[in-house]
C-alpha cells in the first residue's frame, strides 16, 4: 500500500507526541495557484486530513498541512496532482517543519527565511529597538501558490506594559507594508493594513491587557498594493526613540 506509483509520491516519518508539524510542497515554478495535494496517514493506513486542493500554502509553498500529533510513531505523507479537476506534473520539493517554539525552529542566517510565513512557523523576535531584524518580502509570482510572501514574528509581552511596533529602513516611496498583531489563538488585536508612512512603514502602538506570547505579521500592504523588497521590523517597550 505505501509504495510509491506512477504519480503519486509517499513518505514516512516518525511524529511524535503532542507536537506540532508543518507539512508543505514549494518551489513549484509555474503560474497559477494549483498544482500538488498533500494527504496525511497513519501507519494503520487511516486518513488524518488533508490539503488535497492545495490551498494551504503562501509565498513559494502550494499545499499545506498543520497538525499535531496525539501519538508517537511512523506517519505517512501522500503527495500527488491536486484534486479535480487539477492534473499537473512537474517537480516539486516537500518538507517537514517544527511548531515555532519547538526544537529545530530557531532561525538562523544559514537557513531559508522564508520558513516563517505562517504563524505556526513565526520566527522569534526580542524586545528592544537593538534588537530590530532585517528580512526581505520577496516576489512569489514565479512560484504555484495562494498569496504572496509574508513574515511571521513572535515575542513575549507583559501585561500592562506598552508595546511600539514598527517597520523601517523601506527604500520606497508610497505604501509597502502592512502590520497585524494577534494572541496565541490567532485573534486578531490590532493592524496598520495600510501603512500608517509615506515611507512605507507600517507601526501599531498598544498597551497589552494580559501577558503571554504574541505574534507580529509583516507582509505587503492591504490591496492594491503589491510591493517586495527589504525591511526592518523591532519590537519597543514604551518608545523606540
Amino acid at each position: 500500500m505505501w509504495a510509491n506509483d506512477s504519480g503519486y509520491d509517499f513518505y514516512h516519518f516518525e511524529a511524535v507526541e503532542n507536537r506540532t508539524y508543518v507539512i508543505e510542497t514549494y518551489n513549484i515554478q509555474r503560474s497559477g495557484n494549483r498544482a500538488t495535494g498533500i494527504w496525511l496517514y497513519n501507519s494503520s493506513g487511516t486518513l488524518i486530513t488533508d490539503d488535497r486542493y492545495g490551498a494551504g500554502g503562501i509565498g513559494n509553498a502550494n499545499a499545506r498541512i498543520v497538525y499535531t500529533f496525539s501519538t508517537t510513531g511512523t506517519d505517512y505523507i501522500l503527495v500527488k496532482d491536486c484534486y479535480y479537476p487539477c492534473i499537473w506534473t512537474g517537480t516539486y520539493s516537500l518538507r517537514i517543519l517544527p511548531h515555532y517554539d519547538e526544537p529545530g525552529a530557531e532561525w538562523s542566517p544559514t537557513n531559508d527565511y522564508k520558513l516563517n510565513d505562517v504563524l505556526p512557523l513565526a520566527n522569534a523576535i526580542t524586545v528592544g529597538a537593538e534588537n530590530a531584524v532585517s528580512r526581505q518580502l520577496f516576489n512569489h509570482s514565479i512560484y504555484i501558490t495562494n498569496d504572496s510572501d509574508r513574515d511571521y514574528y513572535w515575542f513575549d509581552a507583559h501585561e500592562g506594559q506598552r508595546y511600539v511596533i514598527e517597520t523601517f529602513g523601506i527604500q520606497a516611496t508610497g505604501r509597502a507594508t502592512e502590520l497585524w498583531l494577534y494572541n496565541e489563538t490567532g485573534t486578531e488585536l490590532a493592524n496598520d493594513a495600510y501603512g500608517n508612512h509615506n515611507t512605507g512603514e507600517a507601526r501599531i502602538d498598544l498597551t497589552f491587557v494580559t501577558s503571554g506570547d504574541y505574534f507580529i505579521l509583516v507582509k505587503d500592504c492591504y490591496f492594491p498594493c503589491t510591493w517586495t523588497g527589504a525591511y526592518s521590523v523591532r519590537v519597543c517597550a514604551d518608545s523606540c526613540l
